[in-house]
């Protein structure tokens, strides 16, 4: 069972039941999640990416997970990047900002 759900994210973005825009469906990576470019802006991409680090962190309360939509807006930059890159950036900077205190 996800950890958070649509109503729970804090910011807005574009939802699409289209087959191809969704992660889990994508004929151009077969379902692989950890190939596909990471889209930001995509409601279905953030919710499925927040609880797949939620799960694989086990992070267990909305707001820790809440952090990480946060950080994923705030400081995510433009630049492509694959799904399995956006949690090797989060792994990152979360080492980082445990180091001085601030998540």
């Amino acid at each position: 069972m996800p950890l958070i759900d649509r109503s729970d994210l804090q910011f807005d973005y574009t939802w699409s039941s289209k087959p191809g825009n969704n992660p889990r469906n994508n004929p151009q990576t077969g379902g692989d999640t950890k190939s596909s470019l990471f889209r930001r802006n995509e409601g279905d991409e953030v919710l499925s990416l927040i609880n797949e680090y939620a799960k694989d962190h086990e992070i267990t309360n909305k707001r820790e997970a809440l952090r990480v939509e946060g950080l994923l807006r705030e400081k995510l930059g433009e630049e492509d990047m694959t799904r399995e890159e956006v949690k090797v950036w989060m792994d990152d900077l979360m080492r980082n900002r445990e180091g001085t205190g601030s998540v």
